[in-house]
């Protein structure tokens, strides 16, 4: 069952979500900062796409950090795809010199970086896709001490490594703009906050009038019309009752849980 107040809590959760100028420009900061892309840099480039991180960054929920996400891309700045598969990269940033003295010294992760030489070419030019698994038979290690060597290496400024990913991602459609001078389109995000209160309303409507067939209004919810009460739904058979003997709507809260959750996913 719901209560009165839930369609007000509705309201405020979905006004809520909507990102502020700030909160657009803080998303698109931490996503470049996570991925180290430089200004004017990262144009075409595919970076995956971690949504609890980005939302952690901003100081802000993952729902708001999802809506900032997209206004981003209605302002051309980025495209968001789901299960893109990106391969494993490796770009050496220290000079050859560097990491042939490393190599000298006996360095824990002189093996592995010797490997990467001898096996991949263009890694001090340009991110080279690599295989962990390869080069983890190559030296006798696991694929898991080579990811981490990998990561340790990234963080002593070695090299830069960009793990394999399968999971959501966004392309740069734009070279990185500066967050702090960024002004998306207003019209974007006037018309995308009116679009999700247009659909709340609509399912306010479900749960909250009593007066209306339950499925026509859920069809009406997808932009469907049925010819006529579908005669089974509780305000249906409480219209056959009788006004004497109608009760209280029951919502089928599955069903709610699972727009909500479409709503959430836009």
């Amino acid at each position: 069952l719901v209560d009165q107040g839930d369609g007000r809590r509705l309201e405020e959760r979905v006004r809520g979500s909507f990102p502020a100028l700030q909160q657009v420009r803080a998303c698109l900061q931490a996503f470049a900062d996570m991925h180290r892309i430089p200004l004017s840099g990262g144009m075409d480039e595919t970076f995956a796409l971690d949504l609890r991180g980005i939302a952690e960054r901003m100081g802000t929920n993952v729902r708001t950090a999802a809506q900032a996400l997209k206004v981003l891309e209605l302002n051309g700045d980025l495209a968001l795809s789901d299960g893109f598969r990106d391969p494993s990269r490796v770009h050496f940033v220290g000079s050859p010199r560097e990491v042939h003295q490393l190599q000298g010294q006996r360095h824990p992760s002189a093996p592995l970086l010797e490997a990467v030489l001898r096996t991949y070419g263009g890694v001090f030019e340009q991110p080279t896709v690599i295989e962990e698994e390869r080069l983890a038979r190559m030296i006798g290690w696991s694929t898991e001490a080579v990811r981490q060597t990998l990561k340790a290496s990234q963080e002593a400024g070695i090299l830069e490594y960009r793990p394999r990913n399968t999971g959501p991602a966004a392309t740069l459609l734009t070279p990185r703009r500066d967050a702090a001078t960024l002004m998306p389109d207003p019209a974007v995000m006037r018309d995308r906050e009116g679009r999700a209160l247009e659909r709340m309303d609509r399912m306010r409507s479900y749960f909250e009038r009593g007066d209306v067939c339950r499925e026509t209004t859920l069809l009406a919810y997808f932009g469907a019309q049925p010819p006529e009460a579908c005669g089974h739904c509780d305000v249906c058979v409480a219209r056959a009752k009788g006004p004497a003997i109608a009760s209280e709507p029951v919502v089928d809260l599955e069903r709610l849980r699972w727009e909500r959750d479409q709503e959430d996913s836009r």
